[in-house]
């Protein structure tokens, strides 16, 4: 996925270099698999099939985390340092959402969805929020961490967070309205200012600590799952963020970092370079293949997520060969 820069320190004359991390960029491609797997689920009809919604729920967060923890914030701001991640991000931003506008229109495989809302959302690509939401927690956290300190901007970025939240998984018990489509972009933040947090503290548990926290976040989300059902008398089912979405991503990505290097975490790794023009693009063949099949069933789910993710892949490694059309992928 998209990462804006390597890290620098937040106080003024500090710089450290944070290394690339083989097992990182081998789980960027087990995340942009989830992706595709979430994207590619029928309808949520069973517990089993939410469990998988909830285990692809941190392939987001994954993204974000990494981007925080590569993330470069230099000792003073300018404008060059908003422009980069602008010229970055916003082209890859705009030829997609062109190109899935464009498909929907004419195969009318997705209703078109107009306004400035959907326009900074993805809409009818709804999947091309991470991109918009990349942006402003990538200008926002630097501004707030050189500013008000990492402690003012950790609660910032947590009091957003419990927004969501509160206006998302926890809207019926609260009995408030569900807009996590419209606030989704503010709980970007907090993941990016989480993979700063993690590289500026050097926080390094071993794998067998990684992997308890991934559980227990885990665990953490399906109590809350449960506990939200029961009380709102709803089927058990799956939200794309709650209060343990926090320690399962960060479980997660900290799992990934302490892979001890093997030929299969480094050969997975060389394809980290396409996992955005995967995530990008994955929607594109999952509507050709509803549109070719039918609606997915559980026992098509088997072949047409890997299916997708394939063609994706193939996608990719065809436009990065291309001189004008790499930036949009890559």
């Amino acid at each position: 996925m998209a990462e804006v820069v390597p890290n620098y320190e937040a106080e003024p004359q500090v710089l450290r270099s944070v290394q690339r991390t083989p097992g990182i960029d081998a789980f960027r491609v087990v995340m942009a698999f989830l992706v595709v797997i979430l994207h590619t689920l029928p309808g949520r009809g069973s517990n089993r099939l939410s469990m998988v919604a909830i285990i692809c729920h941190c392939s987001v967060p994954f993204f974000l985390i990494t981007s925080g923890y590569y993330l470069k914030i230099p000792p003073r701001l300018s404008a060059m340092f908003f422009a980069r991640p602008l010229m970055r991000l916003l082209p890859i931003y705009l030829f997609w959402m062109i190109i899935f506008y464009c498909v929907a229109y004419v195969t009318k495989v997705s209703p078109l969805r107009f306004g400035v809302r959907e326009l900074l959302s993805g809409g009818t690509a709804f999947h091309l929020w991470y991109l918009p939401a990349l942006l402003v927690a990538t200008v926002l956290v630097p501004i707030s961490v050189l500013k008000l300190g990492m402690r003012v901007t950790g609660l910032i970025c947590g009091l957003l967070a419990i927004v969501v939240i509160a206006r998302g998984a926890y809207h019926d018990l609260f009995h408030l309205p569900a807009t996590f489509s419209r606030d989704k972009i503010l709980v970007a933040p907090i993941f990016l200012f989480t993979g700063f947090w993690l590289a500026r503290r050097e926080f390094s548990p071993s794998l067998s600590v990684a992997l308890s926290m991934a559980v227990a976040g885990f665990a953490i989300i399906v109590a809350e799952e449960l506990m939200i059902s029961r009380w709102v008398g709803m089927p058990f089912k799956d939200h794309a963020v709650s209060i343990g979405t926090f320690a399962f991503s960060a479980g997660v990505f900290l799992f990934a970092r302490a892979l001890p290097l093997s030929a299969a975490v480094e050969r997975l790794a060389t394809l980290g370079k396409y996992t955005l023009g995967i995530y990008v693009s994955h929607l594109l063949f999952i509507w050709g293949l509803v549109a070719t099949f039918g609606s997915i069933t559980r026992t098509g789910l088997l072949w047409r997520a890997p299916m997708a993710f394939a063609c994706a892949l193939l996608l990719t490694v065809g436009l990065q060969k291309i001189p004008y059309l790499r930036r949009i992928v890559a």
